[in-house]
C-alpha cells in the first residue's frame, strides 16, 4: 500500500452495542491505524459530516474500499438474518457482492463459537479470531500467506522400486528360489549350455554328503544366487556353485556374502571350500572354480 494509503483504505463494518459502537472495534480501528494501515470505521465518517446520509455513506464504502472488514457478533448475526436496520441493508449487499470479490471481505470475530456469530447466508466461510489471530488478518490485508513453500524444482525426481527376487517375508527363505534362479538366469559366456541347478550325491572322504550344483555367470545376480543358496542350506544339504573366469567368480563371492545374511536369522552359518575341477566346454576342457557351501 505504502503512499497509497490515503486513497487506499480499509472499512471496517461491525454491529452497535445498545446504541454506542462496540469498544472491541474502536480498538481495533486504533491499532490498524498505529500499525500503518488506513483502517476506517462509521464513527469516523459520521465525524466528517454533521447530517451523514448513513445508508449512502454504508453503500459508498463498501463499494470504494480495498478491504472490508466484518466483524462478527452475536448482535451482528441477529440483525444480518433477520435484514434489520443497517447491518441487514450492508448484508444484502455482502451477499450479492463477497463470492465475486472473494479477496475484499475478511471475516473476524471476538467471540470462539462461530455458530453463535455467523449469518445464514454466509456460512462455511473461514474466520479470523481476535485478537490472538492478528497477525494472521495483516497477512489476508496484504494477500499474503503465513506459510511460504520452495519453488518447483526443474527436475522431476521419479520413484524408486523394489526388485523382487521371488523371496517371501524372511529374507531368502522362499522355496521357489531354485525355481526362479533357473529360470532368470542367462547362459553364461564361458558355458554354452544354460546355467542349471543339478543334483549329485557326493562322497567326500568317508562322508557322503547331498549336494546341489549351481552353475554362476558373470551376469548371474547375487540376490536372486544368494536366496537359491539361503533356500538349500535351510533343506539342510549343501551347495556347489561352479564359476569359470574372473568375473563369475567375483558374483559368486558377492553371493555368498548376501545368503550368509539371509541364514543368519536362522542361525544357520555357512562356510565354503574353494577347489579347481575341470570341464568340457564344447569339446574341450576347462578350469572351473567351485565352492562347496555347507552349514557350519
Amino acid at each position: 500500500m505504502g503512499n497509497e494509503r490515503k486513497k487506499d483504505y480499509i472499512f471496517i463494518s461491525y454491529s452497535w452495542h445498545v446504541k454506542e459502537p462496540d469498544d472491541s472495534v474502536l480498538n481495533l480501528v486504533a491499532k490498524l491505524r498505529i500499525d500503518g494501515y488506513n483502517a476506517i470505521c462509521d464513527v469516523i465518517r459520521l465525524q466528517e459530516e454533521t447530517a451523514m446520509n448513513f445508508n449512502q455513506m454504508m453503500a459508498e464504502s463498501f463499494s470504494s474500499a480495498n478491504k472490508v472488514i466484518i466483524v462478527l457478533s452475536q448482535s451482528y448475526k441477529e440483525k444480518a438474518d433477520s435484514f434489520r436496520g443497517g447491518v441487514g441493508e450492508e448484508y444484502k449487499f455482502i451477499i450479492s457482492d463477497i463470492t465475486s470479490q472473494n479477496k475484499k471481505y475478511i471475516l473476524v470475530s471476538y467471540e470462539n463459537n462461530v455458530d453463535l456469530v455467523m449469518p445464514n447466508f454466509i456460512k462455511g466461510r473461514q474466520v479470523v479470531f481476535l485478537p490472538r489471530q492478528y497477525d494472521l488478518l495483516l497477512h489476508k490485508l496484504n494477500d499474503t500467506s503465513p506459510y511460504r513453500f520452495p519453488n518447483v524444482g526443474n527436475v522431476v525426481v521419479q520413484p524408486s522400486s523394489l526388485q523382487i527376487f521371488g523371496l517371501d517375508s524372511n529374507t531368502g527363505s522362499s522355496h521357489n528360489s531354485i525355481n526362479s534362479f533357473r529360470k532368470n538366469e542367462q547362459p553364461q559366456t564361458e558355458l554354452q549350455d544354460p546355467l542349471s541347478v543339478r543334483h549329485e550325491n557326493i562322497t567326500q572322504g568317508n562322508k557322503k554328503r547331498n549336494v546341489e550344483i549351481l552353475r554362476i555367470s558373470s551376469k548371474s545376480e547375487p540376490k536372486s544366487v544368494a536366496g537359491a543358496v539361503a533356500a538349500i542350506l535351510r533343506t539342510g544339504k549343501s551347495v556347489e556353485l561352479n564359476a569359470i573366469g574372473y568375473l563369475a567368480v567375483n558374483q559368486v563371492i558377492k553371493s555368498l556374502a548376501v545368503a550368509r545374511g539371509y541364514v543368519a536369522p536362522n542361525g544357520i552359518d555357512l562356510v565354503f571350500i574353494p577347489s579347481f575341477s575341470q570341464l568340457e566346454v564344447d569339446g574341450s576342457e576347462k578350469t572351473s572354480l567351485k565352492f562347496l557351501v555347507e552349514r557350519r
